[in-house]
């Protein structure tokens, strides 16, 4: 299989008022950094994964709040939220 290391993305430390970058190297397979980058329609390969990592994450998130559905009671319906609108 062929394989592609690169560096894609850093993160931003402080340390004592002193920013911090930490660079971070993966090695992907080729044919899955190409699905990448037509997926997300980038023509470089750190921004197809980054784009990629952050729908990931958007995509998580949006899970979590759907298993909170039916979890939280509301205090007002979405008629009295727009009522207080108004006022």
């Amino acid at each position: 299989c062929d394989q592609e290391s690169f560096i894609f993305w850093r993160k931003k430390t402080t340390n004592n008022n002193e920013i911090l970058f930490m660079d971070t190297t993966v090695t992907l397979d080729s044919e899955i950094v190409q699905a990448i980058q037509q997926a997300t329609k980038q023509k470089d390969k750190t921004s197809a994964v980054h784009m990629a990592l952050n729908e990931y994450l958007r995509l998580q998130k949006l899970r979590q709040l759907a298993r909170l559905a039916g979890t939280v009671e509301l205090r007002y319906s979405n008629d009295g939220l727009e009522a207080m609108e108004e006022c």
